[in-house]
């Protein structure tokens, strides 16, 4: 099981992502939304839609007859996504994606950005997925893609490594995030498992680019992920920790590098 795959991380984390990874991840929603061709939609459906910049964007670019549906697990994410479209008609939901409160056949466009390979079972948010898509309907889905082309999510494991510590304290660590997206055939064969058809699939990086390496180790430290580690670190340690995460990430940036989340989009219809 994913260490993300529950709502109190994301009530916890909602903010900071509403500030620096939703505009991050901005741009592969956006790719999902001209995947599924939300131009000429008439009842879409956004899965795991965050503070809402992304169904702000959706809810530009539909017909404006179309209608929007946006749901998160995290109450905390559906109330910023709620002020984020204040004045807007679009419905917000608290639902999981692998129970999704909808009837079948019930939706024309369907994206989920970066929850896929969150979810406790994924064939669970397929299924759900296929299930309120009507006949001739498309779903695009993004995931995290394959941990060698990504930039930025090594630094602090191999940091910690570097200094002997224990993320876990000797629990066996988490599902990776990485786990549907090393293998674009077997991504296609995932959903075509689920009935979809004409499935198309391709990697896709996201961008990030802090200002320096400070600004990024920042980030790091306010992450829920490793708030309660820096919580327990004595001062000297964690200071330790952050120039060395902080080193790493400039050695990229002082490359004329960004960094990097490598993701994978796969697409598929009815």
């Amino acid at each position: 099981m994913s260490g993300h795959s529950n709502s109190e991380f994301w009530d916890k984390f909602s903010k900071q992502f509403q500030r620096v990874n939703e505009p991050f991840t901005l741009p592969l929603s956006t790719q999902l939304m001209s995947a599924v061709n939300i131009f000429n939609a008439k009842k879409i459906l956004e899965v795991a839609c965050g503070a809402g910049l992304a169904t702000k964007v959706c809810d530009f670019l539909k017909p404006a007859d179309a209608t929007l549906t946006a749901i998160d697990f995290s109450p905390e994410m559906i109330n910023l996504a709620k002020r984020t479209l204040e004045g807007k008609d679009v419905k917000f939901v608290v639902a999981s994606a692998e129970s999704l409160p909808f009837g079948d056949n019930e939706f024309d466009k369907y994206f989920a950005s970066l929850a896929l390979n969150l979810v406790n079972d994924a064939d669970k948010m397929l299924d759900e997925a296929y299930r309120v898509l009507e006949k001739g309907g498309t779903a695009a889905f993004s995931i995290w893609g394959r941990p060698e082309h990504s930039r930025y999510t090594p630094i602090m494991p191999k940091v910690l490594k570097e200094f002997d510590i224990d993320l876990y304290k000797g629990a066996p660590p988490p599902r990776s995030n990485y786990y549907l997206g090393g293998d674009l055939n077997a991504l296609r064969e995932l959903l075509q498992k689920h009935g979809f058809t004409n499935v198309i699939a391709w990697y896709h990086p996201l961008i990030y680019l802090p200002e320096s390496g400070a600004q990024f180790a920042q980030w790091i430290q306010s992450s829920p992920q490793y708030i309660p580690l820096f919580s327990e670190l004595s001062p000297e340690l964690k200071q330790q920790v952050i120039d060395r995460a902080s080193a790493l990430a400039d050695e990229i940036i002082q490359r004329g590098e960004p960094l990097t989340l490598d993701c994978a989009v796969v697409i598929g219809k009815k």
